[in-house]
């Protein structure tokens, strides 16, 4: 019988020390850093080239289709606007000029209006603003007896990292934050467009400059329409020369 006790007590003492719980704990922080992402790619030559050497082109002008193509990629709500740009500010640098005369009908500023752009696809984000919010009116015939100004012309600022304000245009997006007003995040790599819809990721632009005769550039103007005020008009024409200004596209977060 000693036996017997001896071994239960024991196997009771085995029990209780094997159940007992010891705990040593260590915490690792994770952080997680969201930085908001906007890529633009740009598709281009580095210098779209207008050469004038025929009267048919002043007339007609020339267009340059498909020159530069945008791909959008953002983490964030975003707006795109094309702005022209130059050292001089709001007209053309003027590098090189043919004439040999001083000529008081014959000018050297040349409006930055005077590039036309259009865009393919439209704004699919320009809210409640006014009907001229973005390039993707088709040009207007050459040959059009009263241009409606301005309708394609680029919009100039000699401070092109300011937005537009409302009512000038953008490829896409607006100025504001509300509903509707600026584009999601997302990337033309992953999209997917809804059935009957475009992406808003992807745009290809065309440019036009018509000189007419005299070369006073006719659909040159300000977004609502009016001529701008470096416009020239006859009897004074552009000086012959050659002339350079910049055109800078710009993603940015709605705002």
């Amino acid at each position: 019988m000693k036996k017997i006790i001896l071994v239960l007590s024991f196997l009771g003492l085995f029990s209780a020390f094997s159940f007992g719980q010891l705990i040593d704990e260590k915490n690792v922080t994770v952080t997680m850093d969201l930085q908001p992402i906007l890529q633009l790619n740009m598709t281009t030559s580095d210098q779209v080239d207008f050469v004038f050497d025929d009267i048919r082109d002043y007339y007609g002008g020339i267009i340059k289709y498909a020159a530069t193509i945008l791909k959008v990629s953002s983490s964030v709500s975003w707006d795109l606007y094309a702005v022209g740009t130059s050292q001089a500010g709001v007209i053309w640098d003027q590098q090189m000029s043919y004439s040999t005369v001083v000529n008081p009908n014959s000018v050297n500023a040349l409006p930055l209006s005077l590039l036309e752009l259009h865009q393919y696809e439209a704004n699919q984000n320009d809210g409640i603003a006014p009907p001229i919010t973005d390039y993707s009116s088709i040009f207007q015939p050459t040959m059009t007896a009263v241009p409606v100004m301005g309708q394609n012309s680029i919009y100039n600022s000699a401070s092109p990292y300011t937005a537009p304000a409302p009512g000038e245009k953008y490829i896409n997006g607006i100025s504001g934050t509300a509903a509707n007003e600026g584009g999601e995040g997302g990337s033309y790599l992953t999209e997917v467009p809804a059935a009957g819809s475009f992406s808003e990721f992807y745009y290809t632009i065309d440019y036009r400059i018509v000189p007419s005769l005299p070369a006073t550039f006719p659909f040159a103007g300000t977004n609502g329409g009016l001529a701008d005020v470096n416009a020239i008009a006859s009897p004074q024409y552009a000086e012959p020369g050659v002339y350079t200004m910049n055109c800078k596209y710009i993603l940015l977060e709605d705002q």
